[in-house]
């Protein structure tokens, strides 16, 4: 005759608990399945692919806050003004448009008798002043303190902005 057992109520429900643990500790010991990606095509390391050019703004063309003038203003009189007062200089009367004038400040200005020579005085450009003439381009000052570091930099010698009969060169 066969033996037969009677499992009670609580030994089920331990069993049953012991098996739960089993299966979840089992699914969380096994290892994950990787599964293989299909091969994409990518360029080979001998060809170079340009990133797209993002647009610059104006401030971003000039080098702001750098130690590299950002424009060189041909100034053969030397016609400025010194302020004591603020410790700054004021140039004579320039053609610059408003929006480049925004995009220049905080930049770098050099003044120079010519194309082909060395900066006699430059500096921070802290603002501009808007000329009393009345001119169909915009005119204006540029005030800006000095620096001598700039005294003798040649960034703008023969530069290729320069041009013909002009006396403001943007250096970029």
């Amino acid at each position: 005759m066969a033996k037969t057992t009677k499992t009670s109520k609580a030994q089920k429900t331990s069993s049953a608990i012991k098996a739960t643990k089993t299966q979840s500790t089992s699914r969380t010991t096994k290892p994950l399945r990787v599964t293989k990606m299909p091969s994409v095509k990518t360029p080979s390391a001998t060809k170079t692919t340009k990133a797209p050019m993002k647009a610059r703004t104006l401030k971003e063309d000039f080098n702001i806050n750098s130690n590299t003038p950002s424009i060189a203003l041909m100034c053969k009189s030397r016609d400025y003004e010194y302020i004591p007062s603020t410790n700054t200089f004021v140039t004579g009367d320039w053609v610059i448009s408003t929006k480049k004038q925004e995009a220049l400040l905080g930049n770098t200005v050099i003044l120079t008798e010519g194309q082909k020579q060395s900066a006699y005085i430059g500096g921070r450009i802290v603002g501009f002043v808007p000329t009393n003439k009345r001119t169909a381009q915009t005119q204006c000052k540029v005030v800006f303190q000095a620096d001598p570091n700039f005294v003798g930099d040649t960034t703008a010698f023969d530069h290729y902005n320069w041009g013909t009969g002009r006396s403001v060169c943007y250096l970029d």
